[in-house]
């Protein structure tokens, strides 16, 4: 009898080393250990291969899932014109397209009479700060990388924009994406 319950204790010490083992080498998704297990996105769009992203991106038109891909941390629901960053920092992930050497991203600050809201952009190396004033829409250029790349934005003030049910504090906003071949890196202006 004893022999039996050393059998059963070793049996079950040999399972639970085998459980623990499995927990620290999960085989599963880059996607889903991004949202699931190192909470580095927000949302989960799948375990499906993501094809090449359109030449531009419309972010007012993005579905769940295509919003997901893209906008990764920090966002709010995306609206009929594209969506707020939220005031703590937003993470925006721009996947390789094969003929795009730059991304080009089209941001717009806060309705007028709201504050000028200064916005530190930053990606490997690099770091950018802006300031956009009320109904001011900028374009900043990207350089893009074979693996992809992710764009941090942290605002530096924030503005009160109307939200439903109540006014939501918000950052800048995001409008459109586009790959482009040229890889010039730069901010760009329009009223």
């Amino acid at each position: 009898m004893t022999a039996l319950k050393l059998l059963g204790t070793a049996a079950l010490g040999a399972a639970y080393v085998a459980v623990g083992w499995a927990a620290a080498h999960p085989k599963v998704s880059d996607e889903y250990a991004a949202h699931f297990l190192h909470r580095t996105a927000e949302c989960w769009y799948g375990r499906r291969e993501p094809q090449a992203p359109p030449t531009t991106i419309d972010v007012g038109t993005l579905t769940y899932s295509n919003a997901c891909r893209y906008l990764r941390w920090g966002w709010y629901p995306v609206v009929d014109w594209g969506v707020w960053s939220r005031v703590r920092g937003s993470t925006l992930h721009l996947p390789s397209r094969a003929d795009s050497r730059a991304v080009v991203l089209t941001f717009r600050g806060a309705p007028a009479p709201g504050p000028a809201v200064r916005v530190r952009f930053s990606w490997n190396d690099q770091q950018v700060e802006e300031t956009f004033p009320p109904d001011v829409t900028r374009s900043l250029s990207v350089p893009l990388r074979p693996g992809g790349l992710d764009v941090q934005l942290l605002p530096l003030e924030s503005a009160t924009v109307p939200g439903r049910p109540y006014p939501i504090s918000v950052g800048i906003g995001l409008t459109e994406i586009r790959y482009e071949q040229d890889e010039s890196a730069g901010l760009g202006s329009t009223q």
